[in-house]
This record gives structure tokens, sequence and C-alpha cells, in this order.
């Protein structure tokens, strides 16, 4: 097998992952508490907030990583189609790896954001 379409294989969990996790965020709100789901200092001040960051989280979470998983896919797709040297193809998995891994951060920082903005007054 080339490995290039190697490369593309392993380009395809993260997003698949983070993705899934959403949805069930999204979809399945995880009980108040509960031992999975989105769990920060501000999500646990109340059972508002935990659901409202399970939900906001699994939908953000979804949203932002559907053309997180199609720009995987591309890069992937290039690197099949140009055959691209190990140089090359280690310069995209590193930069694709990081722009797989930064959504991740951006979800988190806008779910706080968003906690602290509608719950945060609460304990103070």
């Amino acid at each position: 097998m080339n490995d290039n379409v190697v490369m593309l294989i392993c380009y395809l969990p993260a997003p698949v992952i983070f993705i899934i996790v959403g949805l069930i965020l999204w979809r399945f709100p995880a009980p108040y508490g509960d031992a999975i789901g989105y769990k920060t200092k501000l999500s646990y001040s109340s059972k508002e907030a935990w659901d409202y960051a399970q939900v906001f989280f699994g939908k953000l979470c979804t949203l932002v990583n559907i053309p997180v998983m199609a720009l995987s896919v591309g890069v992937g797709v290039f690197q099949i189609v140009k055959n691209v040297s190990e140089d090359v193809g280690l310069v995209l998995c590193l930069i694709l790896t990081t722009l797989q891994t930064v959504p991740l951060f951006v979800c988190i920082f806008i779910t706080e954001s968003r906690l602290k903005k509608y719950f945060g007054g609460k304990n103070e």
C-alpha cells in the first residue's frame, strides 16, 4: 500500500472521534455529575450550567470538526494524487495534526466563555 494512502487513513480518526463525541453530547447530554461529559468548574456550578455546557459543547465540537474532517480528507487525497515525498508528507502531517487539535481548544475556550457569560455570576 502506498505510504500516502496510509497517511490518509491516519488523518481520519481525530476528526471522526471529535464528531462522534460531539454528536453524543449534543443529542444525548450526560446527566448532571455523571462520569462522562464536558466537565469543568463552570459546568459543575449548577445543573442548568451543566446541561447547557453538554449541549453547547457537543454542537460546537460537531460543527467545527466537519470542516476539519473535509480538510483532512483533502490533504490525504492531495498527497495521493501528487505522490508527495516523505519530507513534504511529514510537513503536511505536522500542519494537519495542529489544525486538527486547535479546534478542540477553541471549542473549550468558546464554551467556557459562554458559561462565564451566562452562569459565571451565580457563585459570586
